[in-house]
């Protein structure tokens, strides 16, 4: 009961690696039961969404101590929107990729029951986290607040809409919309994303001149050698 007790007096970036951590080992047990590629699939979206939140959280933490020792706000928030831009771009072009593999009958094959469990913690891991950052987001409208809050809401989004085709698969297996519709709503879904990252990287300098160029290379130097 104290462990509980102490991950709920913890602030929403640490429980949210605690959680995501341990979302994606529960979702790898059920992955186990499964045997279609949807599981397989879905298994490593919940596993790179856990690996996902340690590795922001470490890289927010370090750049938070290293921004204010060195009393740098500025290069505090640039950075945040660079890593979080840079992390949104990644996810939208995996999501992309991913979403070309519902056209291959193998992903329709076997008991997808498993999966709907899978992508089932997933959302609600996410959903939570979401709302603990919204409530956070009132209470303290910081940079660093706003850039999760935004993460996890696209987050929620994204395998909300996964369980409800997945819902579709196991219920409808014979419908021949399942991949199109699979395919269309993850790749607007990515897009919404890309254009999220795109916006937080373009936030860092409207004018690309030789001063926002230095000012690029600062911030990626001072994100890489943390």
């Amino acid at each position: 009961m104290s462990v509980v007790k102490k991950i709920k007096n913890m602030d929403t970036m640490k429980k949210a690696v605690i959680v995501s951590v341990w979302g994606a080992l529960v979702s790898g047990v059920v992955a186990c039961m499964g045997s279609s590629m949807t599981v397989f699939m879905d298994f490593c979206r919940c596993l790179l969404e856990g690996a996902m939140t340690v590795v922001t959280y470490i890289v927010f933490l370090k750049i938070n101590k290293q921004a204010v020792s060195k009393r740098k706000e500025t290069v505090l928030q640039e950075s945040i929107r660079f890593v979080t831009g840079l992390v949104m771009i990644c996810t939208s072009i995996l999501l992309a990729t991913v979403s070309m593999a519902s056209f291959s009958p193998v992903i329709a094959e076997g008991n997808n029951i498993p999966s709907l469990f899978t992508t089932g913690i997933c959302t609600c891991i996410n959903f939570k986290i979401y709302r603990n950052y919204k409530k956070d987001l009132e209470k303290n409208n910081n940079h660093i607040v706003r850039a999760q809050y935004t993460m996890y809401r696209l987050k929620t989004c994204i395998n909300s809409f996964v369980l409800f085709v997945i819902g579709i698969m196991i219920f409808a297996p014979s419908w021949s919309m399942i991949p199109y519709i699979d395919l269309v709503g993850t790749c607007i879904i990515a897009v919404v994303m890309l254009n999220e990252g795109i916006k937080n990287m373009k936030s860092i300098e409207t004018k690309l001149t030789k001063t926002s160029w230095r000012k690029v290379r600062r911030i990626v130097s001072f994100v890489t050698s943390l």
